[in-house]
């Protein structure tokens, strides 16, 4: 087993001990420093986190032991589009809610589907970090394909040098199933 290290703490960690949670709740904000956002920005690999911010409340459910996290994040983050890989501002407004609960009450290896409601993360150590919840939920809310607006791929494609367009013309025709699509139509057409 090895230790934790300063390098394995999460970049933007805000820890709260369950325990000192009030029975009327807990209203906090977090706001990024300059470091942090820099952290974040390698870890997501994105260009930049150029602010973030969120407001949290937490709320025991039903006295506890499980524990609800309401908030949003205000964000604003730099990319690259996909297309022309210029430069990129996206500004987020992410409202978010989660459920934490002591590992006792949390099932290991469920199977779950996409109609199922996500299950609450683990409390651990009597422990939830606030900060590396906001982080995970900028995360997920971060356009993983963001395109420049007014840009059209057929148009980036037909810049192209003959050469690669001709290869990517070429690579398109080889469609995985494209055989069998072939061998269906032969197949019915043997059938008549």
């Amino acid at each position: 087993m090895t230790k934790e290290t300063e390098t394995d703490a999460p970049e933007f960690s805000a820890v709260i001990e369950v325990d000192e949670i009030p029975s009327k709740g807990l209203q906090m904000q977090l706001k990024a420093d300059a470091t942090q956002r820099q952290a974040l920005a390698q870890r997501f690999d994105i260009m930049a986190v150029d602010s973030l911010s969120a407001e949290c409340r937490l709320t025991l459910l039903a006295g506890g032991p499980m524990v609800q996290m309401k908030g949003t994040i205000l964000a604003v983050v730099q990319q690259s589009c996909v297309v022309t890989q210029a430069p990129l501002s996206q500004s987020l407004r992410v409202p978010f809610s989660l459920e934490f609960a002591p590992p006792s009450m949390v099932e290991e290896n469920i199977e779950l589907t996409l109609e199922d409601a996500d299950p609450p993360d683990v409390i651990l150590e009597g422990k939830i970090d606030v900060g590396e919840a906001v982080a995970q939920q900028l995360a997920l809310a971060i356009d993983p394909y963001p395109r420049q607006e007014g840009v059209d791929l057929d148009q980036v494609l037909d810049a192209l040098p003959t050469g690669r367009k001709a290869l990517l013309d070429r690579t398109e025709r080889k469609k995985p199933f494209a055989a069998l699509a072939g061998l269906s139509n032969s197949t019915s057409k043997d059938d008549e």
